[in-house]
């Protein structure tokens, strides 16, 4: 009996052993999972800021394009209405003196 008390008790050690060596890798396994889910969270973060830069720059882009947009179709405009008030001062001149008198009375309104 002495030598299945004996076996019994390696036998339970060994088993010790086993469970410790299996907690030591599963804590290492956890540290490696806890360290990827960290750089993988640190590369998600650089995405996102990195996309929000994109998206203000983009905002910004926008906005320089719409402001060139309104300069030429502010110079277009420009440009027809000094052509019909050529026109018109050629070929309407009370016209054209009516529509400047109006004009006026406008702006000193205000409106």
């Amino acid at each position: 009996m002495p030598a299945a008390a004996a076996r019994k008790r390696i036998g339970s050690s060994a088993r010790t052993r086993s469970w410790r060596g299996a907690d030591h890798k599963e804590v290492k396994t956890t540290e490696k999972h806890e360290e990827k889910a960290s750089e993988i969270l640190a590369r998600a973060a650089k995405l996102l800021n990195d996309a929000q830069k994109v998206y203000d720059a983009n905002f910004e882009l926008m906005k320089e394009q719409d402001a060139l947009q309104q300069d030429v179709v502010s110079a277009a405009l420009d440009e027809v209405q000094a052509s019909v008030f050529s026109a018109l001062a050629d070929e309407k001149p009370e016209l054209y003196r009516q529509v400047v008198q109006f004009l006026d009375k406008k702006r000193k309104e205000g409106l």
